[in-house]
């Protein structure tokens, strides 16, 4: 029985080693490539190749071939920016130019960050969930942060966050 015991301890540590021998000699770069750019990054990215502007929308598209980008639009004076970045390794693929339409405001200012809108938004769903999308747009006749949330069990909320105070003008849950 001894000899019993002693064959299988040494056939669990020898099927140990080569497990580990073959987890070390694996290609590590699926889990490089996933890590990639944040949105806070990928702002920073447009902000610095437009010397400036006001980001008013950020969001992650996925093309057809399975690449995603982020598409972050800036307004910098009375033009409007579309600036695609790629979400591996943070490259701008493209800038597009637009006219800032007439019934846009034109001195946009805000006294809230994008980042606080998210994090006021996220408040809402008890921090449950995933901004999937962020636009200022006007509510009401008030500068807003239109925030969509993807919340548990795929569900969405939209919140309405004004720019000026970072009170919540509208919340609303969508199954």
């Amino acid at each position: 029985m001894k000899f019993t015991t002693k064959l299988i301890i040494g056939t669990i540590i020898i099927i140990g080693l080569m497990g580990a021998a073959i987890y070390a000699m694996t290609d590590d770069t699926t889990q490089t490539k996933e890590a990639g750019i944040d949105e806070i990054k990928a702002e920073r990215i447009a902000l610095r190749e437009l010397n400036g502007g006001i980001v008013t929308k950020i969001h992650m598209e996925e093309s057809p071939d399975g690449s995603k980008e982020y598409e972050v639009t800036i307004v910098k004076k009375d033009q409007t920016f579309e600036v695609d970045i790629d979400t591996l390794t943070g490259k701008v693929s493209e800038i597009s130019q637009y006219e800032l339409k007439k019934n846009k405001p034109q001195n946009i200012s805000t006294n809230i960050s994008i980042e606080e809108a998210k994090k006021i938004a996220l408040d809402q769903v008890n921090g449950r969930g995933t901004v999937t999308e962020i636009n200022l747009d006007t509510f009401h006749n008030r500068l807003v942060y239109d925030v969509e949330i993807g919340t548990i069990y795929r569900r969405e909320a939209e919140v309405f966050v004004d720019a000026a105070n970072g009170k919540v003008l509208k919340f609303k849950e969508v199954d």
